[in-house]
């Protein structure tokens, strides 16, 4: 069998302070007691006698987590990452994305351009970190025909410059005398991400039943059909959905979206101590990622956004664990300790700081 365990690790633990320590349950004391290894039997049976040296008796290494039963014995392991405790954090959201819910309303001077600015209203947010989104592109919500002269109901006319993705299209509905324009109805809203789009931007193209039909000109409102995140924000406590908008510049009434969130930022409040390395975990199905990183002195100084997830107008809770726990030896040898767990590490006495791939085992 050999002897896999260091004679220097086996004895009383009173001498050298080095020797393994385990817990046993021995008979003639009715219960468990710490313990140290006397003999080696097996490969995981020992001789081991009590910490006042009053008892000996021979012991199997068992796992932990039960209560141990006579003959049984079991020598805690510290992995690498699992000691530290006391960290805290929250997070704050930041806009990931919107959806509109409402394009807009209001007269033909308050519509839309692509390219604008638009604040998000409501919620609160840290210093100047208010979000903003982007109009991305318009559709055509509603014109008034302001200089026409014979024209024909049915007449059309069309938008579909650089920028259209679909055109836009107005159709005449009546006529007053001389074919002076009474009502228009759009049969096509369009939508076009072109910057250069003011509500008296000029059709490029018309088809009327009269040659002699003089240039019409149009009052037109804008709508907003896609919006992009130009500003996430960073927000203690975000809007509830839908969300309005106030423009930085230029015009736009009535349009409402709904928001999705991610972690913009996260802020340790509680450093903690004794971390060797820490996981963050982040409630809801968010799916969001956060490092944690740890100084010299086994506190947790700052947390990292590696990705922001998604969320609702809700704030997740954020909590800061070890990335390992205590384990138990099932087999000890001269440098490696094997667990219950199927873990095999490098190991290291009590009071050694572990590094990646090792573990204290239990001595005194």
């Amino acid at each position: 069998m050999g002897r896999p365990i260091n004679n220097k690790y086996i004895g009383c633990f009173c001498n050298s302070g080095q020797q393994i320590a385990a817990t046993a349950y021995f008979t003639g004391l009715g219960g468990t007691s710490q313990a140290w290894i006397a003999s080696q039997r097996a490969v995981n049976t020992y001789t081991m006698v009590s910490g006042c040296g009053g008892y000996s008796e021979t012991v199997q290494l068992t796992n932990g987590g039960v209560a141990l039963q006579p003959g049984q014995a079991n020598i805690t392991v510290h992995p690498y990452g699992s000691t530290g405790s006391g960290a805290l954090a929250i997070a704050n959201l930041g806009v990931q994305s919107a959806v509109v819910t409402s394009a807009g309303s209001g007269t033909t001077a308050n519509g839309y351009a692509p390219g604008q600015i638009l604040s998000v209203n409501g919620g609160t947010y840290n210093s100047n970190q208010q979000g903003n989104v982007r109009v991305h592109s318009v559709q055509l919500g509603a014109a008034l025909a302001t200089s026409t002269e014979g024209y024909t109901v049915g007449d059309t006319f069309t938008w579909s410059y650089t920028g259209w993705n679909s055109p836009t299209v107005i159709q005449v509905a009546s006529t007053t005398g001389n074919g002076i324009i009474g009502g228009v109805t759009i049969a096509s809203p369009g939508c076009s991400s072109n910057t250069s789009i003011t509500n008296t931007t000029a059709y490029s193209s018309s088809v009327t039943a009269n040659v002699w039909a003089t240039s019409a000109t149009f009052k037109l409102r804008w709508d907003i059909t896609e919006l992009s995140t130009y500003n996430h924000g960073d927000y203690t406590a975000p809007p509830s959905n839908p969300v309005s908008f106030t423009p930085h510049s230029g015009h736009g009434t009535g349009a409402a979206a709904t928001l999705t969130y991610g972690i913009s930022s996260a802020h340790v409040t509680n450093t903690g101590a004794n971390y060797q390395a820490a996981q963050v975990c982040v409630s809801g199905c968010g799916q969001a990622i956060l490092y944690a990183n740890i100084n010299n002195c086994g506190h947790v100084s700052s947390l990292s956004v590696v990705a922001p997830g998604t969320f609702g107008p809700t704030r997740p809770t954020v909590s800061i664990n070890p990335v390992a726990t205590q384990e138990y030896a099932e087999v000890v040898k001269n440098l490696t300790v094997t667990t219950y767990n199927y873990n095999t590490y490098e190991w290291v006495p009590t009071g050694c700081t572990p590094q990646p791939g090792q573990a204290v085992i239990q001595t005194a």
